[in-house]
């Protein structure tokens, strides 16, 4: 299920940047082009990869943990953070080593965007909802946690308030799984991983 009402971290919001340029006037200092509202995305191993559960039974409970993260590796999934590691290998070593933390296993979904010139979680949570809920689900159901949270920049008000209205729809279709917004302080290092655990 769904838990759709966001909660800020309150914590002293640390010494944010200095003015910055809109992304139109960065674009034209690079020579590029900014993202308009219409422009499709395109398909991607993720975009399969829920197409795939979908129609094979769509309940991404009912898929054994280990099913569900062999289909994730068939997908060739791959993390967009520069070293494109398989998101497969993360999630199996995640879920060996929950026996032995003794804890409940949680999914964070980092969609902090720090840079306010580089809003990439922002773009995705306004254009494709279902992916990044559906996506925080499958994560959960495969290292066997029961929530999920979705950590945003308080910038980011357009897109919560979207997410969370999309939350609200598809409620009984997350199987089981609760999934929160989270609301960080603001600043830089407000997304950095360590800051973020620290913080929730």
């Amino acid at each position: 299920m769904a838990r759709t009402d966001a909660r800020t971290v309150a914590r002293p919001a640390s010494r944010g940047r200095g003015p910055s340029r809109g992304r139109a006037d960065i674009c034209r200092l690079i020579g590029g082009r900014g993202t308009a509202a219409g422009d499709p995305l395109p398909a991607s191993a993720a975009t399969r990869l829920l197409a795939a559960s979908a129609a094979e039974g769509g309940d991404v409970r009912s898929i054994a943990p280990d099913e569900l993260i062999g289909r994730v590796e068939r997908s060739g999934l791959r993390g967009r953070g520069g070293a494109g590691y398989p998101l497969a290998k993360k999630l199996a070593a995640v879920r060996a080593a929950v026996p032995a933390s003794g804890r409940e296993p949680l999914v964070v979904v980092n969609a902090y965007d720090a840079d306010p010139d580089s809003p990439l979680s922002q773009t995705l949570i306004e254009r494709t909802l279902l992916l990044v809920a559906k996506g925080a689900m499958i994560a959960a159901v495969a290292v066997g946690a029961r929530e999920a949270i979705i950590y945003m920049h308080p910038r980011a008000e357009a897109a919560r308030r979207a997410l969370e209205k999309e939350l609200g729809m598809i409620e009984g279709s997350l199987g089981g799984v609760l999934i929160s917004i989270a609301v960080g302080p603001g600043g830089f290092m407000g997304g950095e991983e360590s800051a973020l655990m620290n913080l929730l």
